[in-house]
């Protein structure tokens, strides 16, 4: 009878530990969902940006230039080296923070991994920014020399250069704080992701 009573016992604890893993296991699954949704999340903002960027921005910058151009009197020439430029800087913003990161990336066994595509993407934004700014200042001035020698020769025309001349100063100044405002939160986007990486695959 005593036996009868240990082997009862014995099987109910093995029933509570078998429950007891279940529910454990099962509460992995959820923290794990959890970590990948918000990993993604933290990258989402960036993925909308790009999108926006391509889809909004370009056009809508490629119509204003379009529009001026028929009162600044820039040649075609530039403006499609302008463009030319501009549609390349969003691609390789798309190749660098859109294409870079799958969904598999953000599961556990490849955290380390997703860490270095972050570390790389971090330099490749830099690379990008350093080679895009400089050639865009270059096509910008050369916009800007047309307009002088096409529209100098008039009394009105040098008070309507002055005032352009000031107008996209300022408005290059203040895209140029909004571009690098952008890059910065960027980059700490990967810092956090990267730390949040690094604390998970030391916990395992």
């Amino acid at each position: 009878m005593e036996n009868d009573n240990i082997t009862t016992e014995l099987e109910l604890m093995h029933q509570q530990m078998d429950t007891l893993k279940t529910k454990l296991n099962e509460q992995q699954i959820i923290n794990d969902k959890l970590l990948k949704q918000s990993m993604k999340s933290k990258m989402g903002w960036i993925r909308k940006f790009i999108w926006i960027e391509l889809l909004v921005l370009l056009p809508f910058v490629g119509i204003m230039f379009a529009i001026e151009k028929f009162d600044l009197h820039y040649s075609w020439w530039s403006y499609g080296v302008l463009m030319l430029l501009m549609v390349a800087d969003v691609l390789f913003d798309y190749r660098i923070n859109v294409m870079a990161l799958k969904d598999v990336d953000y599961e556990k066994d490849n955290l380390l991994e997703t860490a270095n595509k972050l570390l790389k993407m971090k330099r490749y934004r830099r690379l990008h920014t350093s080679i895009g700014l400089p050639l865009a200042v270059l096509v910008l001035v050369w916009m800007g020399v047309e307009v002088y020698f096409n529209n100098s020769h008039t009394q009105d025309g040098n008070t309507f250069l002055l005032t352009m001349l000031i107008a996209c100063i300022i408005g290059f100044c203040i895209g140029l704080i909004i571009g690098l405002v952008i890059l910065h939160k960027m980059q700490k986007t990967n810092d956090e992701l990267i730390r949040q990486m690094k604390e998970i695959t030391e916990e395992q």
